[in-house]
């Protein structure tokens, strides 16, 4: 049979108790597709596999041998059992009847026997051949044929073995085990009464007996009975012992005093193993392959893409990659980069342990990757991934930014149109770093070529300032650049601290600019000997000989690679074929359809090696080109396992963070996740931080020093962002370093914005972030930063404006309730804080909401709404209480000013403070400074209180005063004057305190004569309007009526108009019931002044009033006639309230009868 083998080169780790062994693997390509079980091994290339379908396939010498039994019986499931010569198979039919197969002269013969149930297992104790299976089947295998063993056993028999006195142990399902000896059963019970499936029985050291559960719990048998002795540990079990993500560890004993821990790829879905004496390993798979493994003193890649759930769709066309942190997790994560315009591109989350998770629901992309390219970059300057895309539509070409909002995901994309004349170029790749040097990362954008592939290309830039705000296009360099550009290095190659510019042209010479004072210059011929058109398709700048100065290899359509050795002042010398990577040649490089490199050390010895994949008519594969310690380059893609199958690009990085660098290849339908295995502690990882240059540490340059004795020995020197190769592809910012364990390192960075930083006394295993300044002036620095972006969100706008709008609500809110109803401080601040707190629930409810009007606006109507209602509520309150108390309220504070006013002890008290205070004398004079405390004394207590009340009744009155406020507030910063009179120390704040109650004493009588205006008439419109209503009675009953005026219309008096009339009413209908003759009747009233009063006098001639009589009349109650004798006793009631009087002065028939009232002078409203 055709020999299938194909070369490949995978890895499984292999540790005893002083090795630590790689496998180097091959990978056999068995006839069987499907699930197979290792049946013999004697060595790797004599080996018998069988499948459960009845395949079996023996492999002598590189040859598949087909050993299938021929039969007309539809037979499933098979086991197979083979030792020494002797092969033989069992079957079950569709009834579930074992029959029996023994291979002889290379034919199967069938046995007669047939058995009523399945069989599980067929083995041997060195003497016979047993079978076990079903509702306790036990047979054996005599020279007659096969016989059924009787037993007392009623359920499966699931596992046997036989140990060294030619005991079988035989387990049973949910029974106990039993051991067969001579034709006696006797069973062994449980400690635990376990009533599970037995997965194995072994025979250990000193002929003793263990079992192993499906659940993994270990059993030994101990004095006639089986007890646990450890969970999970399956050591020495042909089954898992331990698992590590991506791979299943299992134990394997080469000697009896050995015990070796494998570790075997998930990928390789094992089915079961044959370890050999020499430590060669076989293992049988579920998808048909054999994996064969040797020993190999080299460090393995894996490929677990699948294990990862990375491996890509078959009809995905990735054609860029890169690895990043982009949710800031300290993970590494991967961005794929898609050309297909229907599917997305997407970032995959690191998620250590466990697989990959598709990002796409957070940061979904769906871009022309085909005609586009991308560059990761920090654009806002936030210490976060940023995504630049160059992609085009219908209408023109232009750049996609996509800002990372640090929630794993990204904002609102904005776009960059690029130049009209420059809309018919093609652009060839994108790059990132800072060429104004302004710490904002600039965008390269190398132009290809223009219409008709004859105008040349060139290079210009997007000038990125202001945190990614302010952007705008310098076609400056244009000129200097032009040609068929395909990528550009921003580095410095002279060690002169400015960087250059080294551009790779496809169809021309590349380029090597110098900038002098802002002029940039190519030297490329000067600097480069022999220099030729190389027709490149990219380039990467890396120290190769860790001398301290960066190299510069490039991939070419014509000499495929080419490394140009750095003499440390910018002049390079071709060593392509002196360090052997001319090795790496095809006739039809032209032609290849896939070229790439990516440099990173790969096995931790500090030096940079390089993986090369190629794919033309001649070649396809890739290489690894492992550096010899920067003398030389060898190819170990075989050893390694990398060799196969060619892949279109690749990006390195430590995603595991296990200390050694990965490789994530992409390729048309399938990609690849090669996993290293070095796993050792030889690493150094340098993450330095940025924050006057840019944030990501793009051009920083680092060097590593050994510390051997008082010497510094440079062991590495790396430019962030030069060694990136080609387009699309990027590796782990990280920068990584090979080290020696058992050595002490010195790191020195020097950041893009000019500041040196050094770490000392650095150990292997380490992984150092480096700051370019202290935290503190990282504040400084980033918080302009910080504040712009913030505020720069249009969320954060939103929100702003929303909290800026419920601010003012609630203060309009809050102010219209203090000024309309009075609201106390207390008040106003519990009504703001309820809706505040109001609003904030419901701002908070709505927050999630995708609907605007819901998450911006309803918390606001709903705020303004409980305010509307708050104040309506208080409106109407107010209204019902102000109808009750506010007419009772003003005659109180009419009372109370007119008793301050009028009262001697208020306006001594307050003329006495000012006294003291305007004579300020010797506070430490013991009398004066008692005086001036009684006096204080006296207007806290008295004085101050009476004050209080008189603005809490006008506050309630209905008289709406303007001094209310003023009085107000002066009552309030008096009375916070003297909290502490000990304060009143100095002479200066003893005349303000004067001046203040000076004040005081106007605004009472400001407000008295407000209160005043409110109760003061005019005393001759009230008599007008009263004896008007009398005009017919008076005509009819024939009284005269006169009126005398003495005083002019300025006057008023101090009472309202109405109390006014019903006294005058009260006297004039008196008058008329006291006539008791015909004739001559007359009442006269007379209005005269007599400062401060003024006198109304009302009389007439009717009956005589008797003298004993003139103060009864003013009782309540007291009348002669019918009349209820109220009227007079309460009109002397109404004017005593105003400080006035009404008396009878005199009755007589000569005078008549003549009552006098005083009042006190009125204001004018």
């Amino acid at each position: 049979m055709k020999k299938i083998l194909i070369s490949f080169v995978v890895f499984i780790s292999l540790t005893s108790y002083s090795q630590n062994l790689q496998f180097r693997w091959n990978i056999i390509d068995s006839p069987i597709n499907k699930s197979i079980n290792l049946l013999k091994t004697d060595s790797p290339e004599n080996f018998i596999i069988t499948s459960h379908e009845g395949d079996i396939f023996h492999f002598i010498n590189g040859t598949w041998h087909d050993l299938k039994i021929s039969t007309d019986l539809k037979l499933n499931p098979f086991l197979f059992y083979v030792k020494n010569s002797i092969l033989i198979a069992s079957a079950t039919d569709q009834k579930w009847h074992t029959h029996f197969f023994k291979r002889i002269n290379n034919k199967w013969v069938k046995y007669q026997f047939e058995h009523d149930y399945p069989i599980l297992k067929i083995f041997d104790n060195g003497e016979n051949i047993y079978a076990i299976g079903a509702w306790g089947t036990f047979l054996v295998l005599e020279k007659s044929g096969w016989k059924v063993i009787d037993n007392p056993i009623l359920n499966h028999i699931q596992q046997a073995a036989a140990d060294q006195d030619g005991n079988i142990w035989l387990g049973v399902l949910s029974e106990s085990v039993y051991k067969f000896n001579n034709g006696q059963f006797t069973a062994y019970p449980f400690e635990d009464n376990l009533k599970s499936n037995i997965y194995g029985i072994r025979i250990v050291e000193n002929n003793s007996v263990e079992i192993l559960t499906d659940n993994r719990i270990v059993y030994k048998f101990f004095e006639d009975r089986f007890i646990k002795i450890h969970t999970t540990n399956t050591s020495g079990w042909n089954s898992p012992s331990y698992e590590k993500f991506g791979f299943v560890g299992f134990d394997v004993s080469p000697s009896p005093t050995e015990e070796i821990k494998i570790e075997v790829p998930l990928d390789f879905k094992m089915v079961n193993h044959i370890f050999i004496p020499d430590s060669t390993i076989i293992i049988a798979s579920r998808t048909g392959k054999i994996y064969i493994g040797r020993p190999s003193n080299l460090p393995q890649f894996i490929n677990l893409a699948e294990t990862y759930k990375i491996k890509g769709a078959f009809n995905s066309n990735p054609v860029g990659a890169a690895f990043v942190d982009i949710n800031t997790d300290g993970f590494t994560d991967l961005f794929l980069f898609n050309g297909n315009q229907q599917d997305y591109s997407n970032f995959y989350l690191n998620n250590p342990g466990s697989p990959f998770t598709d990002g796409a629901d957070a940061f979904k992309l769906l871009v022309n990757g085909a005609s586009g390219n991308f560059v990761i970059t920090d654009f806002n300057n936030d210490r976060l991934i940023d995504l630049v895309i160059s992609t085009q539509d219908s209408t023109c070409h232009f750049l996609e930014i996509h800002e990372n909002d640090g929630a794993t995901k990204f904002k609102e994309k904005f776009s960059i149109s690029l130049p009209k004349k420059f809309q018919s170029n093609y652009r060839r790749n994108l790059n990132t770093f800072d060429i104004d040097s302004d710490g904002d990362l600039d965008i390269n954008i190398s132009e290809y070529y223009g219409l008709h592939r004859i105008i040349k290309g060139g290079n210009f830039f997007i000038d990125n300032s202001w945190f990614g705000s302010k952007t705008q296009i310098d076609t400056s360099m244009w000129e200097v650049t032009s040609g068929w550009n395909v990528q550009t290095i921003f580095a410095d190659f002279n060690s002169d601290e400015s960087n250059e510019l080294y551009i790779a042209n496809e169809w021309g010479k590349n380029k090597l600019l110098f900038n002098y004072g802002g002029e940039w210059k190519d030297e490329a011929e000067l600097r480069f000997k022999n220099l030729i058109r190389g027709e490149s398709a990219g380039a990467a700048a890396f120290d190769f000989d860790n001398d301290g100065d960066l190299d510069i290899i490039t991939i070419s359509d014509t000499l495929f690679i080419s490394l140009f050795k750095n003499d440390g002042k910018g002049f390079f010398d071709n060593v392509t074929e002196q360090v052997g990577l001319n090795s790496i040649f095809s006739p039809y490089i032209r032609d290849a359809s896939k070229k790439n490199i990516c440099l990173s050390d790969f096995n931790n010895d500090g030096f940079t090696d390089i993986f090369v994949t190629l794919n033309d008519p001649d070649t396809d594969r890739n290489y690894l080109m492992i550096n010899q310690s920067g003398k030389f380059f060898e190819d170990y893609s075989e050893e390694y396992g990398i060799a196969y199958p060619s892949v279109t690009g690749a990006i390195a990085g430590d995603f595991d963070n296990d200390g050694d660098i990965d490789l994530f290849a992409f390729s048309d339908g399938s990609n690849f996740l090669w996993v290293n295995t070095l796993d050792n502690n030889n690493f150094i990882k340098i993450i330095p931080e940025g924050t006057i240059s840019n944030k990501l540490g793009i051009s920083a340059k680092i060097w590593l020093y050994e510390k051997s004795d008082d010497q510094e020995i440079l062991q590495g020197y790396k430019q962030i962002g030069s060694d990136r190769f080609g387009k699309n592809q990027f590796n782990d910012l990280t920068v990584h370093f090979g080290v020696d364990k058992d050595k002490i390192y010195k790191v020195v960075v020097k950041f893009y914005g000019g500041r040196t930083v050094e770490k000392f006394d650095i150990l292997p295993g380490s992984t150092v972030k480096i700051r370019e300044v202290n935290l503190l002036a990282e504040f400084f620095y980033s918080t302009p930063g910080i504040l712009y972006r913030f505020f720069r969100e249009r969320e954060v706008q939103y929100n702003l404006s929303i909290i800026v709008v419920t601010i003012l609500l609630i203060y309009i809110g809050v102010m219209i309730g203090v000024k309309k109803f009075r609201w106390s401080s207390k008040s106003a601040i519990a009504i703001a804080s309820i809706n505040l707190f109001l609003f904030w629930v419901i701002y908070i409810a709505s927050f999630d909401s995708h609907i605007r009007f819901i998450k911006y606006f309803v918390p606001l109507i709903v705020l303004g709404m409980s305010l509307l209602f708050t104040n309506i509520g208080f409106y109407w309150s107010s209204r019902i209480y102000q109808k009750r108390t506010s007419p009772l309220a003003s005659d109180e504070l009419f009372s109370l000013l007119r008793n301050f006013s009028h009262g001697e002890w208020a306006s001594r008290n307050l003329n006495s403070l000012i006294l003291f205070m305007k004579n300020w004398g010797n506070p430490n004079d013991t009398s004066y400074a008692n005086q001036l405390k009684n006096r204080v004394d006296t207007y806290n207590q008295i004085t101050s209180l009476n004050l209080i009340k008189i603005i809490e009744l006008a506050g309630i009155s209905d008289l709406n005063l303007t001094s209310l406020n003023p009085l107000s507030k002066l009552i309030l910063s008096i009375n916070n004057d003297l909290k502490d009179f000990q304060a009143i120390s100095s002479k200066e704040r003893a005349h303000s305190l004067a001046l203040k109650f000076q004040q005081l004493k106007m605004n009472i009588s400001l407000m008295l004569r407000e209160v005043y205006s409110q109760y003061s008439c005019d005393p001759y419109s009230v008599l007008s309007e009263i004896t008007e209503n009398y005009f017919e009675l008076f005509e009819e009953k024939k009284i005269k009526l006169s009126i005398h005026k003495d005083i002019n219309s300025e006057h008023s008096v101090l009472i309202k108009p109405y109390e006014l009339a019903d006294i005058i009413d009260n006297l004039i209908s008196n008058a008329v019931r006291s006539f008791n003759h015909p004739s001559n009747k007359f009442i006269s009233i007379i209005i005269s002044r007599k400062a401060p009063k003024i006198i109304i006098e009302v009389i007439n001639n009717g009956s005589i009033i008797s003298k004993n009589d003139y103060e009864k009349i003013f009782e309540d109650g007291y009348s002669k006639t019918s009349s209820s004798g109220r009227g007079l006793f309460l009109s002397r009631k109404i004017l005593e309230k105003y400080g006035g009087s009404i008396k009878l002065i005199h009755s007589s028939l000569k005078l008549g009868t003549s009552f006098l009232i005083e009042l006190h002078e009125g204001n004018k409203k």
